[in-house]
């Protein structure tokens, strides 16, 4: 079983890689763990980037009915955890 605190270390840890993947895309942007998924200045292709991105750094596969329970990054590094940890 998880510790919290080594949940919370994990999603801060997917947080910040996640905020650092969309800086690449779009340098300049100031994110947040409440920042909006939009707030990056991300249009659909560097959306489509990420996702690929993402998908390769942790090895997990995210669905397109996945988009409709994001609004932050928090709600996106929560998904990625989730995957990483139900992966076989």
């Amino acid at each position: 079983m998880t510790s919290t605190t080594d949940q919370n270390e994990k999603l801060n840890a997917v947080i910040q890689e996640l905020i650092d993947m969309i800086k690449a895309e779009s340098p300049g942007v100031n994110l947040t763990v409440d920042s909006g998924l939009q707030d990056g200045g991300m249009d659909s292709l560097k959306v489509m980037s990420l996702v690929l991105r993402i998908e390769s750094r942790y090895g997990i596969e995210l669905d397109a009915d996945d988009g409709d329970e994001l609004r932050t990054l928090a709600d996106l590094a929560r998904l990625v955890l989730r995957r990483i940890e139900n992966q076989p």
